[in-house]
């Protein structure tokens, strides 16, 4: 809220007064600025104390409440509301107090908020005005507008303000929320109204169709009935109009909608349309049924149509979907029926007669009166005749299959009958004069010797009943067969299989069963000929008469077929590839092995011929000394000694190599030098292809052998170790050499210092060379030169002195170091003694 500041400006006129002893000063009266009727808390309000034609330069006091204020100037800027008074005085005089002015100063209105319509909560797409106003409304305000507490800025979101009035064009769910307005006046400034209460404002996020309520309301409805629904909707100020779908018409204006009598062409659906100025909206389609009253069924309850006199007899009318809804009219050869006529009583939906007569007999029908739903009567129903016989049937037996005698399981079953309906049964067991059951089927489903009985049938309907004739019922025990076990019941594939089964008495087929499936075969005794796996499991047998009864299954024998096993073929050592003169042994086993075995023996799928280097005992081949013709992929099957048909599948292949060719061993060289230099490492690794080779080295000078491994290392040479190597490979009986590898060990050469010039002694000034040799010299060696500290050029095994001086004079040496082998002992030469004569002299050398 802004403040606002109004300065005021007295001019305080001085009037001239003649001196006087005693200044007489009016009562002063108290005027306020501005001088608006109403003033409110907000404004500045000036008090003026204003002495009518008093003396100049006046002080003054002011009171509220009677409280000195402790202001003294004309004029007091007021806060509150109160009894204001004031006096004004000049030196020792003073007027008296003012009258009491009132000062009222009030809060500013509160607006009032407002929506320019019925209902207050709306729809997407209506109209919304909203209106605020202040109490004594008049042109004097301007109004701020605000949605949950935030201010709105003119025309956003749809909405427009003008005056005290917002507008939202076509409302949106973001236009939800709690409006609140304040009045701001236009002319004082200060002058703000507190927020308005809140008015929330609901725009619903969905459009709820109109709600049809529908009076006394039948599915379906029957012609001449009264229709009536009402369509509603939330909130006010709705107009509703009607429309029958199948027409796409409009039939009314109203909120309701009544048809006064139905008739089937009313069978449609009828929609509610609701309207609130611009925006409208269709309800849910309502499906009305309009038909014909049904057709009532009559039916005789019981299952016959024909009666006996005495029989009582009941009839039935029904309406589908009967209920207690409905009345009765009863009708006999198009003759309404009154009550207790012939006998004939008339209750509900029934129609009994107790005592059954010809006069009885005739063409009945009814129709229904619904009790509640006036109007609604239906059609007669169709007609249905009775019949009322004179005379009394006797009892038919009838037997299902019969044998004299049953034996125990068999099902024993006779059926009694009566010609009609309607009739009820009961059998009877003669010999225990005792009823068993009460259907028209007696059956025993598993005959026992117990069952051995005469029996005879009660037909009843209603109060009448007769009997049948006696059946007589023979049942005797049923023998359980014997399967006899074989000599043996573990067999392999292809042995033949012998079952018997024994059952006592005649005329029995056999049937044969494993595993619960049944078998080919119908004789007393199972013969397989020839077994395989699938003719593994447990057997039993049964009888049959006839096909009429089986007897229990016999006891059960396992039998067990198995595949003889499959041998497995072997070489009596490690390694799988030979060379010529090694001995090889094959082995064929069988699992469980034992003397009843004996082998066949196959190379390449070809039944091994004779063979002098071959020989053959029990599950062994032997080969004494092999050859490239041994070569080959070999099998063996196992032949049954005993059991002549069972031999075993073949082993699997097994490859034998043998070698057209002896090979040497191989000999690898690790860092290979000739010669080498005393301490270094000489070192070889000796190998053959293939697996189980044992390895021995030997040092030929000395004929000796030096180690039994593949590699030979000799850590540190020595002069002494020069000589020729050879490795020897062992295999069983079998060995080879290897060639022979020399090995040189030589002592590192010394190096050798000489002067390269014809002379040996050397004047000042002479150019001078010192030469450091190695016999057999190359590249491989390195020097390192030891001399007097002078300028001396060094340049691999040469060292110059361009320009001798006397300071070159002493004692030279050098010494070798191999470049790239490091383990070469260094070595140095012998040491050369240099003068240089510093006259013409003879220079001597002193080797």
């Amino acid at each position: 809220m802004e403040n606002f500041i109004i300065v005021l400006l007295t001019v305080t006129a001085s009037a001239q007064v003649a001196p006087q002893s005693t200044i007489t000063i009016p009562k002063p009266s108290i005027s306020q600025d501005p001088p608006h009727t109403v003033l409110y808390s907000s404004e500045s309000v000036t008090l003026h104390c204003q002495v009518s034609n008093g003396p100049p330069d006046l002080e003054y006091d002011w009171y509220k409440d009677s409280i000195d204020l402790k202001h003294h100037e004309r004029s007091f800027s007021a806060k509150m509301s109160g009894n204001y008074e004031c006096k004004a005085k000049k030196e020792s005089s003073e007027s008296d107090k003012s009258d009491n002015y009132t000062l009222d100063l009030k809060e500013p209105p509160q607006p009032k908020l407002s929506i320019e319509s019925e209902w207050k909560s709306f729809y997407q797409t209506e109209k919304v005005t909203l209106k605020c106003s202040v109490d004594g409304d008049s042109n004097d305000w301007g109004y701020e507008w605000l949605r949950d507490a935030v201010q709105l800025p003119k025309n956003v979101d749809g909405i427009s303000l003008s005056g005290k009035t917002l507008s939202i064009s076509s409302a949106k769910a973001i236009h939800s929320g709690f409006y609140t307005c304040k009045g701001k006046h236009l002319t004082r400034k200060p002058v703000t109204t507190k927020e308005s209460e809140k008015l929330q404002l609901l725009v619903e996020d969905t459009t709820p169709k109109p709600g049809i309520r529908k009076h006394q309301w039948f599915e379906p409805f029957y012609t001449g009935e009264k229709i009536q629904f009402d369509c509603s909707m939330t909130g006010v100020g709705w107009e509703y109009s009607w429309y029958i779908v199948k027409e796409s018409k409009q039939i009314n204006t109203n909120s309701a909608l009544t048809i006064s009598s139905a008739s089937v062409a009313d069978t449609s659906g009828y929609l509610c349309k609701a309207k609130r100025g611009d925006f409208s909206v269709d309800s849910e389609t309502v499906e009305v049924q309009v038909l014909e009253p049904p057709q009532p069924k009559l039916s005789i309850e019981s299952e016959w149509k024909s009666f006996y006199q005495t029989e009582k007899v009941t009839l039935k009318c029904s309406v589908d979907g009967d209920s207690n809804d409905w009345g009765y009219e009863w009708l006999r050869d198009a003759v309404q029926l009154s009550k207790n006529v012939d006998g004939i009583s008339l209750s509900g939906k029934s129609l009994s007669i107790s005592s059954a007569k010809a006069i009885n007999s005739g063409f009945y029908t009814c129709k229904g009166i619904h009790l509640t739903r006036k109007p609604v009567t239906t059609k007669e129903s169709e007609k249905m005749q009775l019949l009322v016989e004179g005379t009394t049937p006797k009892p038919d037996i009838r037997k299902h299959q019969w044998f004299e005698p049953f034996y125990t399981g068999e099902e024993v079953q006779l059926e009694c009958s009566v010609t009609g309906v309607g009739w009820e049964y009961s059998w009877y067991k003669v010999k225990e004069s005792k009823q068993i059951n009460t259907n028209s089927a007696l059956t025993i489903s598993s005959a026992s010797v117990a069952d051995t009985s005469g029996y005879l049938c009660k037909s009843k309907r209603g109060d009448f009943s007769v009997d049948s004739e006696t059946v007589q019922v023979q049942v005797l025990a049923i023998p359980t067969p014997m399967l006899s076990k074989p000599t043996r019941t573990a067999l392999y594939t292809t042995e033949k299989v012998s079952l018997r089964c024994e059952i006592q008495g005649k005329h029995w087929t056999y049937e044969w069963f494993k595993g619960g499936e049944k078998q080919q075969g119908t004789k007393s005794q199972l013969d397989i000929q020839s077994a395989n796996n699938q003719d593994s499991g447990d057997y039993k047998c049964k009888g049959r008469i006839q096909g009429r009864v089986g007897t229990p299954d016999s006891n059960s024998v396992q039998i067990n077929i198995h595949e003889p096993p499959q041998p497995k073929l072997s070489i009596e050592s490690e390694w799988k590839s030979f060379y010529q003169t090694e001995k090889v042994t094959l082995k064929c086993s069988v699992d469980g092995d034992s003397n009843d075995w004996s082998y066949e023996w196959l190379r390449d799928a070809v039944q091994l011929p004779n063979d002098e280097s071959i020989s053959l005992s029990g599950n062994t081949l032997s080969i004494s000394s092999a050859k490239a013709i041994h070569s080959g992929s070999y099998t063996c099957k196992g032949i049954h000694l005993t059991r002549q048909p069972v031999t075993t599948k073949e082993s699997e292949i097994l490859q034998l190599l043998v070698e057209g060719t002896t090979p040497q061993p191989d000999i690898r060289k690790h860092q290979w030098f000739e010669p080498f230099y005393t301490g270094e490492k000489i070192q070889f690794d000796c190998s053959m292809t293939g697996v189980g080779w044992e390895y021995s080295w030997y040092k030929v000078k000395e004929s000796k052998q030096i180690n039994k491994n593949s590699a030979l290392t000799i850590s540190s040479a020595s002069v002494a170790d020069t000589s020729g190597y050879l490795c020897k490979a062992k295999r069983g009986d079998f060995t080879v050499d290897s060639e022979t590898l020399e090995v040189q060990v030589l002592e590192p050469p010394q190096p050798k210092l000489s002067i390269v010039s014809e002379w040996k002694s050397f004047y000042q000034t002479e150019k001078v060379t010192l030469k450091c040799s190695v016999a057999g010299d190359s590249n491989e060696w390195g020097y390192e030169w030891q001399h007097p500290k002078e300028e001396i050029s060094l340049s691999g095994n040469t060292l110059s002195i361009s320009s001798a001086k006397v300071s070159h004079s002493g004692v030279y040496s050098c010494i070798r170091k191999h470049l790239m082998r490091k383990s070469v002992t260094e070595r140095k030469s012998e040491e050369l003694k240099l003068h240089i004569n510093g006259k013409y002299s003879k220079s001597s050398f002193c080797i």
